[in-house]
């Protein structure tokens, strides 16, 4: 359990391929990261196929921001200018990510998606 002020964070990555002899790795990386902030912010909600920010709420700054795409069939993409989405999640899959900005931005590809988006104040 992380101190007051801090956020823990846990990454277990794991790869293997049947078909590739000798392949595979496990890769565990936990750490803990100040924080000065005291808020969060929790929401479902739907994005379109046209640029949307999503709302901070009471946050001063953003820091880390979890996104789990809940649809089905489309992607989504993420970035924090409005014109640039270099993070690309894929149809039920998820990204942890330090937003480089203060806004989050979102845009669906094919059809709007229902996303989950958590937001931790830096």
């Amino acid at each position: 359990m992380p101190a007051s002020n801090e956020l823990a964070l846990s990454v277990a990555l794991n790869y293997r391929d049947d078909y590739v002899p000798l392949s595979g790795f496990s890769q565990n990386v936990s750490g803990v990261v100040d924080v000065t902030g005291t808020r969060f912010a929790s929401k479902v909600i739907e994005i379109g196929t046209t640029d949307e920010s999503v709302a901070k709420d009471d946050l001063t700054t953003v820091g880390f921001v979890l996104i789990k795409n809940l649809d089905d069939t489309n992607f989504i993409s993420a970035g924090d200018d409005g014109t640039n989405y270099p993070i690309k999640i894929l149809a039920e899959e998820f990204s942890l990510f330090r937003l480089n900005g203060n806004t989050l931005h979102l845009i669906a590809d094919t059809a709007a998606c229902e996303v989950e988006v958590h937001m931790i104040e830096e």
